[in-house]
């Protein structure tokens, strides 16, 4: 968020470069603890239509700044390469996990590409490999110049534990764990292999039901600003609340500020006449979000509430108990992602509520 923030306020394109990096690197770390969280706790990964042509953009981006400059590297995607649903960090795993054993059979140097193509497998043709069923897919390959898998081994190489590498430089879980992933979303791997001669890796991902990308526009909407209205930011964490505050300013809106819930109610009856909206985290000392918000509630029926979590699972039983004139947000989050609900919230009350006297509480 802080990354957005910036953003929009260098003045300078390099100075936007880098903060973007920086951005993307943040994101992906995020994702990979999310991941594990969500592993941890034996939840599954929730999954989205996604683009696999900007992972594999991403990828080429990490292959390229950091693998051995003896290694030339090469992409090429379709303009019109259908979506896959997918988690993205799953994907980059999958990716990564192929790309470090190619680099490793290229120890003296050669060539790495990537590239993907739709295919629109019949009944004949799903039959020529294991675990296929006929339909459309997105197929990504991943190739290489060295040294190639001997025969003896190639029907081992998913096994788990199961390496050729010296000891210390490999688990034998790398593979596993891309054929469990692919596996996992209905899709499948086929392999060509020579010794001397190079490998390729052809990973079949099912696409989307609804196989056209979005356009441009669709992608991303542009974010709406604030008309000036008062929204009450409730965070024991202050680096969010900062950063909040100078986002929502930023874009139109005027903001006070709480550390957790209780001081959260204590900050609304102050400015009560004027605040339209809050934004409260759910886990806080002192007073918890959802007891914040049922106590804003019992003050102002109407409230609309920005719900956030870093918990994804408090996302149903706050739309539960709040349901009326409330949007949750998983933490981490962007900029767009926070001010796209809370206008949404604002023109929905803006509708359904009639206006208020000069003298009256803020009703919404």
């Amino acid at each position: 968020m802080s990354c957005d923030y910036l953003a929009d306020t260098a003045a300078s394109p390099q100075d936007r470069e880098l903060i973007q990096v920086l951005g993307a690197s943040a994101r992906r770390g995020a994702d990979i603890v999310q991941q594990l969280l969500l592993y941890g706790r034996g939840s599954t990964v929730p999954r989205s239509p996604l683009d696999l042509g900007r992972v594999i953009k991403d990828m080429i981006q990490i292959v390229r700044e950091t693998f051995p400059k003896d290694l030339a590297v090469s992409f090429h995607l379709p303009d019109d390469l259908w979506m896959v649903n997918s988690d993205r960090t799953q994907l980059h795993q999958v990716l990564l996990n192929l790309c470090v054993n190619a680099r490793d059979a290229m120890p003296r140097g050669g060539s790495l590409s990537l590239h993907a193509e739709n295919q629109q497998l019949d009944t004949a043709a799903s039959g020529l490999h294991a675990d296929a069923k006929p339909g459309p897919y997105v197929v990504v390959h991943v190739q290489d110049t060295g040294e190639g898998i001997s025969p003896e081994h190639l029907d081992r190489i998913f096994d788990p534990f199961f390496t050729t590498k010296p000891v210390g430089q490999g688990t034998g879980l790398g593979l596993a764990s891309v054929l469990g992933i692919v596996r996992s979303h209905g899709g499948f791997i086929a392999v060509a292999s020579k010794v001397g001669a190079g490998s390729r890796f052809s990973i079949y991902f099912p696409a989307c039901d609804s196989v056209a990308l979005p356009s441009a526009t669709e992608a991303k909407s542009p974010a709406r600003g604030g008309k000036n209205e008062l929204v009450l930011v409730i965070d024991d964490e202050a680096s969010i609340r900062a950063t909040l505050l100078n986002a929502l300013q930023h874009h139109g809106y005027r903001v006070v500020c709480a550390s957790d819930g209780a001081d959260g109610v204590a900050v609304y009856e102050q400015h009560a006449p004027n605040v339209h909206i809050v934004i409260s985290d759910l886990m806080m000392p002192v007073m918890d979000g959802q007891l914040a918000i049922r106590t804003l509630r019992g003050l102002n029926p109407n409230l609309p509430v920005v719900a956030m979590s870093g918990v994804p699972t408090q996302r149903q039983e706050v739309e539960r108990s709040f349901g009326p004139h409330l949007r949750f947000i998983q933490k981490p989050f962007t900029v767009d992602q926070v001010l796209t609900p809370l206008r949404e919230l604002l023109d929905e009350i803006e509708k359904s509520v009639p206006p208020r006297a000069n003298n009256e509480p803020a009703r919404w």
